[in-house]
């Protein structure tokens, strides 16, 4: 009689021990893993636009280069340029229009990395989190 309580508490004891097992692990693999398939396709269009604004700029200072025939209009496009770094780079302050996104619960910082590099394939000149511009 007692071998039967044994086994039987022996059992739903390794029950017990598995279905815990089970849900940590399925916790983990949703805190850690995201749509990977989503997510290579989602960084392979955010590299293809970003190489298309290059080839863009690319095209942009071969024209420049090629317009700039005397020193005076080579300085003003290069300060022009120079500028636009400077934006780009947070050293210079910019105002204008934009958009406010308020997020008022706690998220994960790769989300927050992807918004802000969708933001920038979007077209966005500054990016400023918390008044810390980007």
């Amino acid at each position: 009689m007692k071998q039967k309580w044994l086994i039987v508490f022996t059992g739903a004891f390794l029950g017990i021990l598995a279905s815990s097992q089970y849900i940590s692990y399925k916790k983990i693999s949703e805190i850690v893993a995201r749509d990977v398939n989503t997510n290579a396709f989602s960084e392979i269009h955010v590299l293809k636009k970003s190489n298309e604004a290059l080839e863009e700029e690319i095209e942009n200072l071969k024209t420049m280069l090629a317009t700039s025939s005397d020193q005076w209009t080579a300085q003003e496009a290069l300060q022009k340029e120079l500028l636009q770094k400077k934006m780009l780079f947070g050293t210079v302050p910019v105002k204008g229009q934009g958009v406010t996104i308020r997020i008022e619960t706690p998220i994960e910082a790769i989300w927050l990395v992807d918004t802000v590099n969708e933001l920038f394939t979007a077209g966005a000149e500054a990016i400023s989190i918390n008044e810390t511009l980007y």
